[in-house]
């Protein structure tokens, strides 16, 4: 993160930035400190997240876009399926379901945080830069469609290591774990998350609708 706000703090030009979190109060805490600094240095901010976060982030002095998907729900399904693997019972009683149709709103306002007026206000902005957490999934597709950087920061670690797993894989909780695995885990989010279940599902959505 301290490389890419040196570049963002001495950058000459005055940039509109939008960032993209999905998760929790402590997932938007650091990106408002973040935000703010950016701020101070003449950057236009845009923080983007869930609507329960509105207040927290105006009275902070950044700009608000609503995010689609409720954050105690996303959170309560992670929880349920021990991680982002989704179990049988998960399929069976329709979780998964529920949880592809939120995906697909939390895709559809990542793309209009970055070229759309904040909604009641007349403040138009385009994204130059998209700052964001991973789960905000639409992130990467947002910036390759736009042509601009894309900067991935995290509260928790997403770098491959072999020290310990991934984060949100928990599927061998409690049980003895080996380099091999611990290194594989992050290849096997990364395909679920980034590849399998939102590239097919953003292209087909968003891009194709809007430039069709």
């Amino acid at each position: 993160m301290s490389s890419t706000l040196s570049t963002l703090t001495s950058h000459s030009s005055k940039l509109n930035i939008v960032i993209q979190v999905v998760g929790t109060r402590g997932d938007v805490q650091p990106f408002i400190a973040y935000g703010k600094v950016l701020q101070v240095f003449g950057h236009r901010v845009r923080l983007a997240t869930h609507e329960k976060f509105c207040d927290f982030v105006m009275e902070n002095g950044l700009e608000f876009y609503p995010l689609a998907g409720d954050p105690d729900q996303l959170t309560s399904y992670m929880v349920r399926c021990n991680g982002v693997f989704p179990t049988v019972g998960a399929i069976l009683t329709g979780e998964v379901s529920k949880s592809r149709r939120t995906v697909s709103r939390i895709l559809r306002s990542t793309w209009y945080s970055c070229s759309f007026d904040v909604p009641q206000q007349d403040r138009s902005l385009f994204a130059d830069v998209i700052i964001a957490n991973p789960p905000s999934y639409g992130h990467i597709h947002c910036a390759e469609k736009l042509g601009i950087p894309l900067h991935i920061v995290f509260t928790m670690p997403w770098s491959k290591t072999v020290e310990f797993p991934h984060p949100f894989d928990r599927s061998r909780d409690g049980q003895h774990r080996d380099e091999r695995f611990n290194e594989s885990s992050y290849d096997s989010i990364q395909n679920f998350v980034s590849h399998i279940r939102i590239y097919c599902m953003f292209t087909k959505m968003i891009l194709t609708r809007i430039y069709k």
